[in-house]
């Protein structure tokens, strides 16, 4: 007996491997729009900590944009209300230097800002005398 259509089985099984594809890219695609966002907010999110580096503002650990930001629009300050970027502070190493009979105490600085899934560390040092 010749058959010229699919059997029940060859369809289920047809069917099974185009939907486990289709998840797949689907599942790739999402991943995809979610890297593409990120970027776009790379430039706002490293402009927020940049702003934060640069401020007077060094003793807390959580720095409000809105603190460093002072601007008359009102659209801007609600969009800066909420957002805040977490400051760490890590002593590297403290040398003592005496040149002359003057003490020189060099301290070196690690310091993290992090905001949304990006970290930026600088390093700075400290002079006293």
């Amino acid at each position: 007996m010749t058959s010229k259509g699919f059997s029940i089985i060859e369809v289920l099984i047809s069917v099974t491997i185009l939907s486990s594809v289709l998840i797949i890219l689907l599942d790739v695609k999402g991943q995809n729009l979610f890297l593409v966002e990120k970027m776009q907010n790379m430039p706002f999110l490293n402009t927020m900590i940049a702003l934060t580096a640069h401020s007077n503002i060094s003793s807390k650990n959580k720095i409000y944009i809105k603190d460093i930001v002072k601007t008359n629009d009102d659209n801007l300050r609600k969009q800066l209300k909420n957002i805040s970027v977490t400051r760490k502070d890590d002593l590297l190493n403290r040398e003592v230097v005496t040149v002359n009979d003057l003490e020189i105490t060099i301290k070196n600085y690690e310091t993290r800002f992090h905001l949304h899934g990006i970290t930026k560390i600088f390093y700075s040092f400290r002079l006293n005398f």
